[in-house]
């Protein structure tokens, strides 16, 4: 059985593992390179979620839109144009009249990579914090990059929209944020990676 290196650590001096407590960690503090699970980076996440395509809207390669059939998100057909649910409401496979509406995991089809739900049913955590100025730094432009190491928002970077948003939020570059690191809710989530 392969041991797994932790990855988060509460300091810079990675000497000591991070387990419980509510500390917000920087960049420093996180060994990107061991071999244990971690959140994505938002660049990790949004290729992930692209499944090998390029220039799409949504997570499938086949067509720029988005149905009810590929994804739990609320319909809003006349304010997106490529939103071809029915109505404004949401997906009415689980809108059942409790809270929350969510989809079970892998419900949808995988993406390229073989990924399910990458666009809708709960938003999906990222490590970057979230600075609305970050593409226009350099560091931003670098293959791979790890996001600032400080938000402007407090927030972390979320993507992939939920059961509870529009298809506008869906998209695979859509940047979300607005919920502190230490809040929950029910329609946020998070994905774990693995490094090799």
């Amino acid at each position: 059985m392969q041991t797994l290196a932790p990855c988060y650590y509460t300091s810079a001096a990675l000497a000591t593992v991070y387990r419980t407590g509510d500390i917000n960690l920087s960049n420093a503090c996180v060994n990107s390179s061991a071999n244990g699970f971690r959140l994505p980076t938002e660049a990790e996440w949004e290729k992930a979620a692209r499944g090998g395509s390029l220039c799409h809207r949504f997570p499938w390669a086949d067509t720029n839109v988005i149905t009810w059939s590929r994804a739990n998100y609320w319909g809003d057909p006349a304010d997106f144009s490529y939103d071809l649910s029915s109505s404004n409401t949401n997906n009415p496979a689980f809108n059942t009249g409790d809270w929350p509406y969510t989809s079970p995991a892998g419900y949808f089809a995988p993406n390229g990579y073989g990924l399910c739900d990458m666009a809708g049913n709960v938003w999906q955590w990222c490590w970057d914090w979230y600075d609305a100025a970050w593409y226009a730094n350099a560091g931003a432009m670098q293959s791979d990059c790890r996001g600032p190491g400080v938000g402007t928002s407090g927030s972390r970077v979320l993507k992939g929209g939920s059961w509870y948003d529009y298809a506008g939020y869906a998209r695979s570059s859509y940047r979300g944020y607005n919920i502190p690191p230490t809040a929950a809710n029910s329609n946020v989530g998070f994905r774990c990676v693995r490094g090799l």
